[in-house]
């Protein structure tokens, strides 16, 4: 690792990352009120949605920053080990409870099934994407051993093109642009990449508000994007610009990021604290859908998602991120369980 400094910063965004998410998917039902004639809801779900994001990104843009810059002689038997112990136990585990939850009981087969065609629930597509990968790191970990910034940087810029420019234009102009692209799991792979380069890359001055200008540039872009050709398609959602790989997303995630590594990049006397929350993000992710899917089944409750949104749901989100950050912790203390988070 580069410091500690740096492990602070990167706990931070982690946390910060995991609190995002949640404000996504909490925020998430709004985005389809235009079509039912309520353009003012949409539009604080817009508004809300598209601030988000970049944190899927910044998980992968975290984990390759991280990887790719460890120091240890590579080890495949132990990566392997390592890497699908942390992944694979979650994955299985939780993929057995959202389906009990949905199915309100267990069957192997049509389990088998959903997981093989990633039907289970809609966030544990993130293990999928994370597995394909972790499957090709390996590569990437020789790749920057021997490569420079460069070339890194050179490889990045070829990822924009084909894997986020292309598929954007594809899918906002298709009358326009109908260019064949290749992108079996070159998004994340790229983030990948763009974490470890941007972790390694310094930034003058200038830079920094340039990228910071850009990833605000781009927030704009994502929220007034989606709003116009949503209207286009008579209140049908269009979600191009909140797509993982396109270039909004892309700069909203980079900006994010520097502006961590600068800003929110100090010494810290006892980091303890910090570092137990930053450990229990992967629970949050993984517990928060189940928290958000009861809390809306109480009709107390349930009115408050819809008024007040822009008040109401950052604080049911900071509800939610705490229960869960409360539930991790437990299920962190039992030797059992430990493991599933």
């Amino acid at each position: 690792m580069q410091g500690r400094e740096q492990i602070v910063y990167i706990d931070f965004l982690r946390i910060f990352a995991a609190f995002a998410v949640v404000m996504l998917h909490t925020s998430a039902p709004l985005l389809l009120k235009m079509g039912q004639g309520d353009t003012v809801q949409f539009l604080q779900g817009n508004l809300i949605d598209s601030a988000t994001r970049w944190s899927v990104p910044i998980f992968f843009m975290i984990s390759g920053a991280l990887l790719l810059n460890s120091k240890r002689d590579f080890d495949l038997g132990f990566f392997l080990k390592k890497r699908f112990n942390k992944i694979l136990i979650p994955f299985l585990f939780f993929s057995v409870f959202y389906f009990i939850v949905e199915h309100k009981g267990f069957a192997l087969v049509p389990f088998l099934l959903d997981l093989a065609n990633n039907k289970i629930t809609v966030h544990l597509w993130f293990f999928y994407a994370l597995i394909a990968v972790y499957l090709f790191s390996p590569v990437l970990i020789l790749f920057v051993k021997q490569s420079n910034q460069k070339l890194n940087i050179f490889i990045l810029i070829v990822w924009f093109l084909f894997c986020s420019l292309v598929p954007f234009l594809n899918g906002t102009f298709p009358t326009v642009f109908k260019i064949n692209f290749f992108k079996p799991f070159g998004t994340y792979l790229g983030y990948f990449l763009l974490g470890y380069v941007l972790f390694r890359q310094s930034f003058s001055k200038k830079q920094q508000f340039l990228i910071y200008f850009l990833g605000a540039l781009s927030y704009f872009i994502t929220f007034y994007g989606t709003y116009i050709f949503t209207r286009r398609q008579d209140g049908q959602f269009f979600g191009m610009f909140y797509e993982y790989n396109s270039p909004n997303v892309l700069m909203m995630s980079i900006a994010i990021f520097v502006f961590f590594k600068y800003v929110v990049n100090f010494k810290m006397k006892n980091t303890s604290i910090l570092t137990k929350i930053s450990s229990l993000t992967f629970g949050i992710f993984l517990l928060h859908p189940y928290i958000l899917k009861l809390m809306k089944s109480k009709s107390a409750l349930l009115s408050l998602f819809n008024q007040n949104v822009l008040i109401n749901i950052p604080l049911i989100c900071l509800a939610i991120f705490i229960i869960c950050l409360i539930l991790s912790l437990i299920i962190s203390w039992i030797p059992v369980l430990k493991k599933v988070i």
